[in-house]
């Protein structure tokens, strides 16, 4: 009975301990950043995704990655790659040298590419936040394909040729 016990209690932590999500390092090494899940009925309500049909967003969610990051966490810097960041939910920060450009999820800056500027920057979480990250090539055939996302693109960062 006690080896039963035992096996129960083994494969309940095996189960427990492969459901769970590992944090991992944000874009300065602090273990900020969460695996999330990107809900249909969630993303249908969000902002950037306002204007998609059923369709869409279920290819926005099969060629993206949600997370969630903590207050403080670094989601990007310019020095790293030049994916797509959507601000999903919550707050950010985007600093470049010395000016800062404060954004939540329905504003709009939420959005945001390393790509479009050439000086230092950090997108910084200034809330608990959710956001996703879609590789370039991904949001340019996502253009292509038709996904109504040009008007937050073109008012995404307003002061983008401040950066």
């Amino acid at each position: 009975m006690k080896t039963l016990g035992l096996t129960l209690f083994l494969v309940s932590l095996l189960i427990i301990s492969s459901c769970s999500k590992q944090t991992i390092a944000d874009a300065s090494g602090n273990f900020t950043m969460t695996p999330s899940v990107t809900y249909l009925y969630l993303l249908r309500h969000t902002p950037f995704f306002t204007e998609l049909d059923t369709q869409q967003l279920r290819w926005v969610i099969g060629h993206s990655e949600e997370w969630k990051v903590q207050t403080g966490g670094v989601i990007t810097t310019s020095q790293h790659e030049t994916d797509y960041w959507i601000l999903l939910d919550g707050g950010w920060r985007l600093s470049c040298d010395d000016k800062n450009h404060p954004s939540r999820h329905d504003e709009a800056g939420k959005w945001f590419n390393p790509s479009i500027t050439n000086k230092q920057c950090e997108l910084t979480a200034t809330s608990p936040s959710h956001v996703m990250r879609i590789k370039s090539p991904v949001m340019h055939e996502m253009i292509n394909r038709g996904f109504t996302f040009k008007h937050h693109l073109e008012t995404g960062f307003p002061m983008g040729a401040e950066l």
